[in-house]
């Protein structure tokens, strides 16, 4: 199934790469800067990480953000990444900011008007189906309070060939997505927010997929909006 296709291949990669040091893990997310800088001159943050991994963006926002009194939520279904999460808190002395829990998307109840950011960053399409991607959605929006952001990222229209045959490969994503059916589902979910970014991301990469080498392109929806009523 997808699912534990998913996190076979995430815990794989969670223990044989290091924080901000190899691969994906190497830097955050492209508008974490942009977040930060949204929230640095506030006090008794809360923020929200959706599919948190082992902290990419986590840890740099708690580390901004230590000295504003910041709570991070760190949400994953894997417990080994958690577990992770916990010491590369330590490790970066924001302990005392890092709060993880295991738990997974479909299962999530946010309190509404309770987290200044929340973010999410390529974990929707990893939802069971697409009334659950509706479903967290609908919590990330009532769950941010006024004057707050989401950043979110969302894969779709993915596509692998092997290199060598041009064959089409079948990966297994849990809810594929079109990039149109996305962006409708953004902008009728931020309707009366400020949108800030919009946009649609190509993304192409030659890598090894169940021992073959396959050409791996998708196209990421980037979002990052501000509730402002």
């Amino acid at each position: 199934m997808a699912r534990e296709e998913t996190i076979r291949y995430h815990e794989s990669y969670y223990s044989s790469h290091k924080l901000f040091e190899e691969g994906w893990l190497q830097k955050p997310d492209e508008e974490v800067n942009r977040l930060v800088s949204f929230l640095s001159g506030r006090s008794n943050l809360k923020v929200l990480d959706i599919g948190c991994g082992v902290g990419r963006n986590a840890i740099p926002i708690a580390r901004e953000l230590k000295l504003n009194g910041v709570h991070v939520d760190c949400y994953d279904v894997l417990e080994s990444a958690i577990e992770l999460l916990h010491g590369y808190a330590e490790q970066f002395d924001v302990q005392g900011s890092i709060f993880g829990r295991c738990i997974d998307m479909d299962a999530i109840e946010i309190e509404p008007d309770s987290y200044d950011a929340i973010l999410s960053v390529s974990v929707l399409e990893h939802s069971s189906s697409l009334q659950g991607v509706n479903r967290l959605l609908e919590q990330i929006v009532r769950g941010t309070k006024v004057g707050g952001a989401n950043r979110l990222t969302i894969s779709t229209d993915r596509h692998v060939t092997a290199c060598d045959t041009g064959e089409v490969i079948d990966t297994r994503v849990e809810t594929p997505m079109s990039k149109e059916q996305v962006t409708e589902m953004l902008q009728r979910y931020y309707e009366g927010w400020l949108v800030d970014r919009l946009s649609l991301v190509p993304y192409k990469e030659d890598l090894e997929y169940g021992g073959r080498l396959v050409t791996w392109s998708c196209v990421d929806v980037s979002f990052f909006a501000r509730r402002v009523v």
